[in-house]
């Protein structure tokens, strides 16, 4: 990263950008503008200053806090569970993508403007972005060592999730299929109505009775019914 950084400012350097008086410049000029806009007094010029700052501060924190979590919460498939409702992590990346695409003209803009303003975005970068990993690195010890420790013993956790996980699908299926067996080993029972039946058929043999037509059995008339 830093050999590259080198050598495109070297390029720069050789084709004659900062040769060029209208972009290496300090402070409010005619030919200075943001937007069309000319910044030729200090008071335009100071609040563009202010603007370049805020902007870049906000932006960082945002960024740094933002996609550390969309990425290790949303984005990462081993988590399952969320803290919030989906629709509001829809909301927040699109209104973030939003942010993106209308600060990028902004910083078009920079770009094209001036060597003092593009000084004043890096530094205030350097600094957002030294206060967001300090605020990050808080309360955290070197300690190499241990921290292979500690990441073995998550990976040997996940491990045996994964396989407590899948032993206890197999379990389940198992435990589903010996149902289905059970159902079908067990003898059938006959329903109410084939009960009544068979009952009114045995009171009727009971009773000595084989006249059928002159003297109808409960039976029949069920089965009329």
């Amino acid at each position: 990263m830093i050999i590259w950084l080198i050598i495109v400012i070297f390029i720069m350097i050789e084709i004659g950008i900062f040769s060029n008086n209208e972009f290496v410049a300090f402070g409010p000029r005619e030919s200075l503008s943001f937007m069309k806009v000319p910044i030729n007094t200090y008071y335009k010029y100071n609040m563009l200053i202010v603007m370049i700052i805020l902007h870049t501060f906000i932006t960082d924190f945002i960024a740094d806090s933002l996609s550390p979590h969309v990425l290790n919460v949303v984005q990462d498939p081993k988590t399952k569970y969320i803290p919030h409702k989906p629709y509001v992590y829809i909301g927040v990346t699109t209104f973030w993508a939003l942010y993106c695409s209308i600060t990028q003209l902004f910083v078009i803009f920079i770009a094209f403007a001036q060597l003092d303003l593009l000084l004043v975005r890096l530094a205030s970068d350097i600094c957002a972005n030294f206060l967001t990993t300090s605020l990050y690195l808080h309360g955290k010890e070197y300690n190499p060592t241990r921290y292979k420790v500690i990441e073995m013993r998550q990976i040997q956790t996940l491990e045996e999730n994964h396989q407590y996980n899948e032993n206890d699908m197999e379990s389940s299926r198992n435990f589903g299929m010996e149902i289905l067996d059970d159902n079908e080993n067990e003898p059938k029972r006959p329903n109410a109505k084939q009960s009544i039946l068979y009952k009114a058929s045995s009171h009727h043999k009971d009773n000595g009775s084989d006249d059928s037509v002159s003297n109808p059995t409960d039976s029949d008339v069920l089965l009329k019914k």
